[in-house]
């Protein structure tokens, strides 16, 4: 993140749509699309301390867990110390019969 003397910043880190969501949900507290970006506004909320988007990144993440993302979401919240979110995808992990690297 860079400031300059405009009063603006330049967040390179992420992808500009995540960006726009991520001031939607500012505005807002809900973003409309969301699907396929649960991950990256879980990572961009963490990393600026946004702790409502943060819940509702992880919320998203849970409602929309499938096997494809299975492997993936377990690694954020072993990667962050989601303790509640990871019992959570490994329950999903057993229901479903899924293998993984763990």
């Amino acid at each position: 993140m860079k400031e300059n003397t405009d009063n603006a910043v330049e967040i390179k880190e992420f992808k500009p749509e995540i960006v726009e969501k991520m001031i939607e949900f500012r505005e807002n507290d809900d973003i409309k699309e969301y699907k396929n970006y649960e991950a990256d506004l879980f990572k961009i909320a963490h990393k600026y301390e946004m702790i409502k988007l943060t819940d509702f990144a992880i919320e998203k993440m849970a409602e929309n867990l499938s096997v494809d993302y299975a492997e993936s979401r377990l690694q954020i919240a072993n990667l962050y110390g989601l303790k509640d979110f990871k019992k959570w995808c490994m329950g999903f992990v057993f229901r479903n019969n899924i293998d993984i690297e763990y």
